[in-house]
């Protein structure tokens, strides 16, 4: 640009189009018209250029049909720096897959490149028929690892075998702008030297919606971002960045001292509404990180949602997955047992979560997908509550700090991603009526690409139906209960439901003339809670069920370990009539707090089986309460087995736990087999009696926290080693020993093992003392938080205490003036840890 002296070597406007074509993924074709706009005059532009033509035909006579040039106009109405590359395109594998619509195309930091498409359709079909057409919007990402792979995509319309499904569309919205951290960039390591060497820190600005960048809200004197670090230290940014390239700016560090520079993660807040597109749209808050240290440790992020990403509410509750991928910096690999222990590696919070932030909620035991890439679960472990585990609002992912290692010892530092729950982004679409298949109402289902993969020839397109509600219409096939159904009071429900099934084009097959298209066989089906009810003959429940199946599954790229078919994180049958039912429980062989992961109730693999705990109870007719708790007492108020007036018992109960068979392989036994009760009573109304009852807390043993929602009163269990019973073990609630009106004998929480070690405990009690009553005189004694050793020694625990009470003495028994109005009840000492 000669006539602009204050321009640089780099100014230039540039417009071209014309066709485009993948290269690099033979197979996935591309049909349409692209054009390339950039503009780095820092004017407007209007010129028209003459260009040969590169359809001109020697062999014809020039003119206006043969022109040989042909003008191109070069228009840019704006000085603002351009950088596009857009257009409307078809993209094909094998006349199966079908995606067209407007696509955009951008470099993200990582080095992938983002295929936008905010008006896109996607069309399915097999043999000349359609299985699924869905309507919307989409982003992919083409990358060397992952291939050509769908990031979202934003559903606004979608039918099922050619058939509209009723469709009420989830509003569509614009996405927010956003950022990305340049350099560094997010979740990576950076050397104290360096930084401070540098003293700047590089944003990328995001305009999803294509309308352009306000550049003047990103380069005013207000900061679009803090820096916060471990410690609450702070770095002070210059609000008024550098543009440096397309859309990204530098930002200097204002006063930076090696001191300030802590060693740690150092998270990057942008704030919400401080920067905008030409359209208008604010920006959304987000957080992205990066870590000052002088070594390497892993690190997180989420992938599915991505961070700063939103999630519509239906779908999400549906799924009732995260996904996260975690990085390794010290090259010597994650370590993986870290990640796959029962332990979470984060917690969710904010206003967008409701019952996911239970205990427990989130599975600690992941499913490693690809790579370092892994799936957990989160289960509702209150279905009944009408809340679900999501609602609208922000959720913020916290990863706990030192909750994973790679194999070099390094562990994790905190870190903290968001994304917002919406009902209006339209990423999923739900149908105004019900639709049935077979006997099957599906109630407001939805609909939405779960994946799609194209690499190595080959297209994966793993489709996902949720359903917040099905149920079953025996002997209908209509989307209404039959009458003899309806009259009979069976009923049938599930929530939180969840197919998906792949389906895979041979891509290199049709090149070479002999492909094939054909569903992979691979399959899967979450049911978050399942509930059956025949009146006055059976209930049964089920949660965390999943069934699943990939004929391609190889033992050898999983350790060996077989093809899990069907896992059951808990299920319950029960027979009101005759007071009877079973349950099979998750099983942890250390308690919430150990590295060993839970069992779940049962799982099936393709060579065994293996139950958690797996219990028959006579006494317990409601086998799923409200709380969660597996089996509770009888709705009678008789006792299930009564021995005489000598003893009652609410319900007994036979189970075992860690049971596995692999067939073919020798039993191996490493579990308990047990009898138990939700309560009893030893001659009930006599002068000397007594009572053992459940209580409603979260009973401790060995200094661990139980299962809240067991029922046990009392526990005896033999454990076995190899087959081999290696100890006794008896559980007791809370008890309570009466002789006559005079003396009491109470405790909570008694534990007996004869298995224990010299360093482990024989005998524990959360508390145990007496009561004397004589005349108006009442004497109480009590003494808690204690327990004697395998070797015989006495351990004092954390709020060891004893405690004595008198309840007739006053004040002057101890001093005070007769005067005062006091009472004593309880005098005691308390140590929050004597041996500390």
């Amino acid at each position: 640009d000669s006539t602009n002296p204050a321009a640089s070597t780099s100014s230039y406007a540039l417009f071209g189009a014309g066709s485009v074509a993948f290269v690099g993924l033979d197979g996935l074709d591309i049909d349409g018209s692209v054009a390339l706009e950039i503009n780095k005059t820092q004017k407007t532009v209007d010129e028209t250029i003459n260009v040969p033509n590169p359809d001109f035909d020697p062999d014809q006579p020039a003119g206006p049909s043969n022109p040989e040039e042909i003008s191109v106009q070069v228009k840019f109405a704006t000085p603002s720096e351009i950088k596009a590359f857009k257009g409307d395109v078809t993209l094909t594998v094998a006349d199966v897959f079908t995606l067209s619509g407007t696509i955009y195309f951008r470099q993200s930091a990582d080095g992938k490149v983002q295929v936008n498409m905010p008006t896109a359709s996607v069309l399915i079909t097999i043999d000349g028929e359609e299985v699924v057409g869905i309507s919307g919007s989409a982003r992919f990402s083409i990358g060397d690892v992952d291939g050509f792979k769908l990031q979202d995509m934003m559903v606004t319309g979608f039918s099922l075998m050619g058939t509209q499904a009723g469709v009420a569309p989830g509003t569509p919205v614009s996405r927010l702008p956003n950022a990305d951290l340049m350099e560094p960039s997010n979740g990576a390591v950076i050397d104290k030297m360096d930084l401070y060497n540098r003293k700047y820190i590089d944003i990328r600005f995001n305009d999803p919606n294509g309308a352009g960048l306000n550049e003047k809200s990103i380069t005013d004197a207000l900061p679009e971002f803090t820096l916060k670090g471990p410690g609450n230290s702070t770095l002070i940014v210059n609000g008024s960045p550098k543009k440096i390239g397309y859309n990204t700016y530098r930002y200097s560090l204002e006063n930076v001292t090696l001191d300030k520079l802590k060693l740690g993660e150092w998270q990057v807040e942008f704030k919400a509404n401080s920067w905008s597109d030409k359209g208008g749209m604010r920006n959304a808050s987000e957080i992205e990180t990066f870590t000052i240290r002088e070594g390497q440790k892993p690190t997180a992020n989420l992938s599915n949602p991505v961070s700063g990403a939103q999630v519509d509410l239906t779908m999400l509750n549906a799924c009732k997955f995260i996904d996260v991928t975690f990085a390794d910096y010290s090259g010597a690999g994650l370590n993986e047992a870290t990640i796959l222990d029962s332990a979470p590696e984060f917690t969710l919070s904010g206003p967008g979560v409701a019952d996911a932030a239970k205990p427990y909620a989130i599975s600690g035991m992941p499913q490693h997908l690809y790579g370092t890439t892994y799936r957990y679960r989160i289960t509702d472990l209150v279905p009944n509550n009408g809340i679900d585990l999501f609602k609208a609002g922000e959720v913020q992912v916290n990863f706990i700090a030192g909750s994973w290692a790679d194999n070099a010892s390094n562990t994790n530092p905190a870190e903290i991603e968001k994304f917002t729950v919406t009902g209006t982004t339209g990423s999923a679409a739900t149908t105004s009526q019900g639709m049935s298949i077979g006997p099957v109402l599906l109630q407001g289902p939805t609909v939405g690409i779960q994946g799609l993969t194209f690499k190595d020839m080959k297209l994966v397109v793993t489709i996902g139906i949720g359903v917040q509600h099905a149920a079953l219409n025996f002997g209908s096939s209509g989307t209404s209960q039959t009458p003899q159904q309806s009259q009979s009071g069976i009923t049938t429900d599930f929530t939180g439901l969840l197919g998906t099934f792949d389906l895979a084009v041979d891509v290199l097959g049709f090149l070479q003339g002999s492909g094939s298209i054909e569903l992979t066989g691979k399959f899967g089906l979450d049911v978050s809670s399942f509930n059956l009810q025949v009146p006055n003959v059976l209930i049964a429940t089920a949660e965390g069920v999943k069934i699943q199946y990939d004929p391609s599954y190889d033992p050898a790229e999983h350790n060996g370990e077989s093809q899990k078919l069907i896992t059951i994180l808990k299920a319950s049958l029960s027979f009101p009539k005759f007071k009877i039912s079973g349950s099979i429980q998750p099983y942890d062989p250390d308690g919430p707090s150990g590295p060993e992961a839970p069992i779940p109730g049962l799982i099936i693999r393709t060579d065994g089986f293996r139950f958690g705990t797996a219990e028959i109870c006579y006494g317990c007719t409601d086998p799923q309460s409200t709380t969660g708790a597996p089996v509770t007492p009888g709705t009678t108020t008789e006792p299930a087995i009564k021995l005489g007036s000598i003893l009652e018992f609410d319900d007994i109960r036979f189970g075992i736990s860690n049971f596995g068979v692999t067939f073919g392989e020798a039993l191996d036994f490493d579990g308990e087999i047990f009898i138990a009760s939700g309560g009893a009573k030893f001659c009930p109304g006599k002068p000397v009696n007594a009572t053992i009852k459940d209580s409603l807390y979260a009973e401790k043993i060995n200094d661990v926290v139980q299962d809240p929602n067991n029922t046990w009163a009392l526990r005896a269990a033999l454990s076995f080693t190899d087959g081999r019973v290696d100890s006794f073990k008896f559980y007791v609630d809370t008890f309570r020993v009466e002789f006559g009106q005079f003396l009491a004998l109470t405790g909570k929480d008694l534990y007996i093992n004869t298995g224990a070690a010299d360093n482990e405990e024989i005998v524990s009690f959360v508390s145990i003392g007496a009561e004397l009553k004589v005349a108006s005189l009442r004497l109480t004694g009590e003494g808690r938080n204690f327990a004697f050793m395998g070797d015989g020694s006495f351990k004092a625990k954390p709020g060891f205490g004893v405690f004595f009470g008198a309840e007739s003495a006053t004040g002057a028994s101890v001093g005070w003036p007769s005067w005062l109005p006091i009472r004593i009840k309880e005098i005691g000492v308390e140590w929050a840890d004597i041996n500390n």
